[in-house]
């Protein structure tokens, strides 16, 4: 179907319910062809700019159903799962994890010059493949491709904070640690923004 805005139509008319019903039949048929062509991918990275394309398509297609149900209804479906439980009392915290009134954050700064970069990101692509078992060198090569992908990977390939002290390619030239007491618990969206009382 085309992506061109289309002139209003009356709620609940022949004009609206037409629409609703061309477009549940493309999402219907866009979901259909997502699902093979992702089907015959094979899990490597570079098959990701196209998957990613694909993401692309889908969305679009769903945008398009919700409008046209936005037409005929005057509602917009959510294709996410409901957590309305009907219950609008604010429920109390899950006992695992309780609301502490006291927080810090533990603050570390490590710099390393880089002493040689094809090195470190052969390292980096050897995490990946630690990681990664079912990977192949290609997909390494197309994951790891910055300095900073290559500590990623091996950062995460290892829980000791000091795994990179001994990467070939890093040589460490400073660090230090600092705690501060903060307000409130992580925010995942701006992880170094600390709030703090002064």
């Amino acid at each position: 179907m085309s992506d061109t805005p289309h002139a209003p139509v009356e709620q609940f008319s022949d004009e609206a319910r037409k629409r609703l019903r061309e477009e549940a039949e493309a999402f219907a048929d866009a979901v259909l062809r997502h699902a093979e062509t992702l089907c015959e991918f094979e899990g490597r990275q570079r098959e990701k700019p196209a998957i990613f394309e694909l993401n692309d398509l889908l969305s679009a297609a769903a945008h398009r159903l919700r409008e046209a149900q936005h037409d005929l209804t005057g509602t917009y479906p959510s294709f996410e799962p409901s957590t309305d439980d009907g219950d609008d009392d604010v429920h109390p915290a899950h006992p695992e994890y309780p609301e502490f009134t006291d927080r810090i954050a533990v603050l570390m700064r490590h710099d390393f010059a880089i002493t040689d970069r094809e090195a470190l990101m052969a390292a980096g692509r050897a995490a990946y493949l630690r990681i990664m078992p079912d990977a192949v060198e290609d997909d390494a090569e197309f994951d790891v491709r910055t300095v900073d992908s290559a500590v990623y990977q091996l950062m995460h390939v290892s829980a000791e904070d000091t795994i990179l002290d001994h990467v070939p390619g890093l040589r460490p030239t400073a660090s230090v640690t600092r705690t501060v007491e903060v307000d409130g618990p992580l925010d995942f969206q701006a992880p170094f923004a600390i709030a703090t009382d002064d």
